[in-house]
């Protein structure tokens, strides 16, 4: 069971806590190897190159770090999805 508000403990799971965020928008670049710092760091410098292109404007606090997701354990003989993530300050739509 999860408590409604903000910041609720997830019951039966210790250290764990549920906090809801302000939605935001991102542009997400997606990969398909293993999340190696080079690759994650190529995959973000191409995902800026691409908002460039096409007059999208990365939001203040995203030029301090790389943001990504992988999916699938790294031990899982599946496919596995990564994704580097770069917010955006607004967006056109």
């Amino acid at each position: 069971q999860l408590a409604d508000d903000i910041g609720a403990k997830i019951v039966g799971t210790p250290g764990v806590t549920l906090a809801a965020t302000k939605p935001r928008v991102v542009a997400v670049a997606g990969y398909d190897d293993a999340s190696t710092a080079g690759l994650v760091r190529q995959r973000d410098r191409d995902l800026r190159g691409m908002l460039a292109r096409d007059g999208l404007v990365p939001a203040a606090g995203a030029a301090g770090g790389v943001t990504f997701a992988q999916f699938d354990a790294v031990y899982t003989m599946g496919a596995r999805r990564g994704e580097a993530w770069i917010e955006l300050e607004g967006h056109p739509w």
